[in-house]
């Protein structure tokens, strides 16, 4: 083999993986996991506003008024989607998978429905922090 040529030289170079760590910390290639830690300190402040009798909720673009989500967590799956999972306001499980450029939410303060009022960023930030 010989090493002097340019192209076998170059070789050993482009064999080299790219530095994966690098790559997982940027928005760019996973928007999702940076989308939802941002969601999830909006609502954690969102939530330190609320009274005892309230927990987050949110409204959706295109369903009836009245209609909200009351947000138990919130999740990703990278490299794009954000996932709600929570309950109606009749107490029935329900869940948004959103792509993460389509992305609107309103947060609401609304009546708890439980006998203590729901807190999600506690929730958010154990999921943000393990990387689901």
């Amino acid at each position: 083999m010989d090493l002097k040529n340019p192209i076998v030289s170059a070789i050993p170079e482009l064999l080299q993986m790219p530095d994966m760590s690098k790559m997982l910390d940027n928005p760019k290639h996973l928007p999702a996991k940076h989308i939802c830690a941002k969601v999830g300190k909006l609502i954690t402040q969102f939530e330190s506003e609320l009274n005892q009798d309230s927990e987050v909720g949110m409204s959706l673009a295109g369903l009836p008024n009245g209609v909200a989500l009351h947000i138990r967590e919130i999740s990703y799956w990278n490299p794009d989607i954000i996932i709600f999972s929570g309950l109606s306001s009749d107490g029935h499980p329900a869940q948004l998978v959103q792509h993460h450029s389509q992305l609107s939410i309103m947060l609401l303060a609304v009546p708890k429905i439980e006998e203590k009022a729901f807190r999600v960023g506690f929730v958010a930030a154990d999921i943000i922090e393990q990387g689901r």
